[in-house]
């Protein structure tokens, strides 16, 4: 009778899990750069029975056999699959088609990383003449030497697609430094401390990345799929309810069961 206890409450537990993930991925289906979660499943059915010969003076117990029943959610993956690009017009919005991601000086270290990592090219040039993110970090650049403290406005700079970054001055046109793309390789990689703001975990390893493009005057869209989410959502609410079922059956039986020995 135990087995459906379990069976029913670890399978309510991760189908609970998995709409706080889909319920995730619903809520910022309209964030730029964001990149949807992806919950997977492990079944905790499993026999290990070990087979011993005659017991020696080291080892006088046999293992009895073990077993168990249910599911639960073994990770949480985020799919990096490229999202579709929207034309926007405004030269602080920059979009990556490929791999790779924006780097930013955070304004206030996060685990002791001076440096955040994003896929949102939502930019905007703030009083003093810096490119920063939504949340004001200044957008890393590898400036040329004698240009660090080039000053930006909002349409007097052109970004190329291999993100070298010219500015404009009356009838000149300069080069000023490049935008360099990131990814990291190792233990992990990067980990999300915000919808669309990662930081690399321990043992990764940061590299830049040239393999992609920049395109300014665009922005990558969620790659959420609402039709599929909400498929989800329904499937999973549903097996929910199952097993609320299911345990509430059990316990009637269980009742049956007592009132049966009396």
């Amino acid at each position: 009778m135990n087995t459906i206890y379990w069976t029913s409450r670890s399978a309510m537990n991760a189908s609970e899990q998995k709409l706080q993930v889909i319920s995730n991925n619903l809520a910022n289906s309209s964030t730029t750069g964001y990149k949807k979660v992806q919950a997977n499943f492990s079944d905790l059915l499993y026999e290990n029975i070990d087979r011993k010969g005659v017991p020696n003076s080291r080892d006088n117990n046999l293992t009895a056999p073990s077993h168990g029943n249910g599911v639960r959610i073994s990770s949480t993956v985020r799919n990096n699959s490229q999202g579709s690009l929207l034309a926007t017009g405004l030269s602080t919005n920059v979009a990556i088609e490929g791999e790779g991601y924006f780097r930013v000086k955070l304004g206030t270290p996060i685990n002791g990383q001076e440096y955040g990592y994003t896929r949102n090219g939502s930019f905007q040039v703030d009083v003093n003449g810096d490119i920063v993110d939504e949340k004001g970090n200044l957008l890393d650049i590898d400036f040329l030497p004698g240009y660090e403290n080039t000053k930006f406005t909002a349409n007097n700079f052109e970004i190329g697609s291999n993100g070298d970054i010219y500015v404009s001055n009356e009838n000149t046109t300069t080069k000023v430094g490049n935008i360099s793309l990131y990814n990291s390789i190792g233990s992990g990689g990067f980990v999300s401390v915000a919808d669309s703001l990662y930081i690399p975990v321990d043992g990764s390893n940061v590299y830049k990345d040239e393999s992609s493009k920049l395109y300014q005057g665009y922005l990558e869209n969620s790659n959420v799929d609402m039709a599929d989410e909400l498929s989800d959502l329904i499937i999973t609410q549903r097996v929910f309810q199952m097993n609320s079922k299911m345990l509430q059956t059990g316990d009637e039986m269980y009742g049956m069961v007592n009132n049966l020995r009396k």
